[in-house]
């Protein structure tokens, strides 16, 4: 449920979201067949936010915002006649400060202080155990808090074609999933213990002036910085990330009635304080074709046709597991698409308001 009023440059508006969640588990593992009682989970977000937008001077325009959340949660779980909950409520502020520059209309620029939360899903915080084969299990952690992330960016963009994007942020107790390898199992729960600093770039570039093909270049340099909230004399681990993505489209004639795809994703090897990752590699294809004025589409799609193997190392103290894993899954994928043509009148109202209003729900 959502309101909205706007009086002049201020904008105002008042949210509540509510998920309630009810799951039945029964496993089977192994011909051992465990009959498991009903796992509840409840979320209420009640939320106010307000937004001022105005002109400092010519070319310079400026946004000023902040959101309230208050956030009551309850995780319950019924066993036959045994019935245990946990509730927390909490609350809150995230502001948000934006200002814009556009000295030309080639060129614009803006720097943005904005903040959000990302709070624990269904499968954080079931406390049930669930049997993924034979040797792994999994359960979640009740008592998991949210973690908010603080982020400072700079954004530059030239004709639509170029975007550079120059940010800093900092996620305290951020929520991490960890394993503890054993012998002969091994074991996956989640916890609040990493603190994370992260500053990089990310760029995007647009090849669209060429009249046979269009492209677009993703890249991103990260720096990472991360430690062991929970322990004073923890050790730092940080290092450098870099990944690539290219999306192209070939037109196969000059109707542009066929057109091939290839997306094409790249990864150096990256790490945090659990998990270290050797670099990776992936390549899609695809093909389509447009039919009777462009009206049927026929796409062709093939997902992860060539993918590198995944290898590295998760580590919890001093117990450590490698790992050298190759999935040889590809998704086929066939669709056809018809457009009849009918103007269709609509009345759309957009409650968007960039970072003030940005919410992160839970997927279940």
């Amino acid at each position: 449920v959502k309101t909205d009023v706007t009086i002049a440059s201020l904008k105002a508006g008042v949210q509540y979201a509510y998920t309630h969640t009810l799951r039945n588990l029964s496993d089977t593992w192994q011909g051992y067949y465990t009959e498991r009682g009903d796992f509840v989970y409840d979320e209420q977000v009640l939320s106010t936010y307000a937004e001022y937008a105005g002109v400092l001077v010519k070319r310079f325009s400026f946004r000023l915002g902040g959101r309230y959340e208050q956030t009551w949660t309850m995780v319950g779980e019924r066993e036959n006649s045994r019935e245990s909950t946990v509730q927390k409520h909490y609350g809150r502020f995230f502001p948000t400060l934006n200002f814009n520059y556009t000295p030309s209309e080639s060129h614009f620029f803006e720097w943005n202080i904005s903040s959000h939360i990302e709070r624990p899903n269904i499968l954080n915080v079931n406390p049930d155990t669930l049997h993924y084969d034979a040797l792994n299990f999994s359960t979640g952690n009740p008592n998991l808090k949210p973690s908010c992330l603080y982020k400072v960016a700079m954004e530059y963009t030239y004709k639509g074609i170029l975007n550079l994007n120059l940010f800093y942020a900092y996620q305290p107790d951020r929520m991490t999933r960890i394993r503890f390898p054993g012998c002969p199992n091994l074991f996956t729960t989640w916890d609040n213990m990493v603190d994370e600093q992260s500053l990089g770039v990310n760029s995007f570039y647009s090849f669209g002036h060429l009249h046979w093909m269009n492209a677009l270049l993703m890249q991103s340099v990260r720096f990472g910085r991360f430690k062991n909230s929970k322990q004073r004399k923890a050790p730092i681990v940080q290092g450098w990330t870099y990944a690539a993505s290219l999306q192209t489209s070939f037109f196969l004639d000059r109707k542009r009635k066929w057109t091939a795809n290839l997306n094409l994703n790249y990864t150096s090897r990256e790490q945090d304080l659990f998990q270290s990752l050797g670099a990776r590699c992936r390549a899609d294809v695809g093909l389509q074709c447009h039919c009777c004025k462009k009206r049927l589409l026929l796409n062709l799609a093939i997902r992860n046709l060539i993918t590198s193997r995944t290898k590295g190392r998760e580590s919890f103290g001093a117990t450590k597991m490698y790992f050298d894993n190759f999935s040889d899954y590809r998704q086929l994928r066939l669709s056809l698409t018809y457009n009849w043509g009918a103007k269709l009148r609509q009345n759309r109202k957009s409650y968007n308001s960039d970072e003030v209003q940005k919410r992160v729900v839970n997927d279940f």
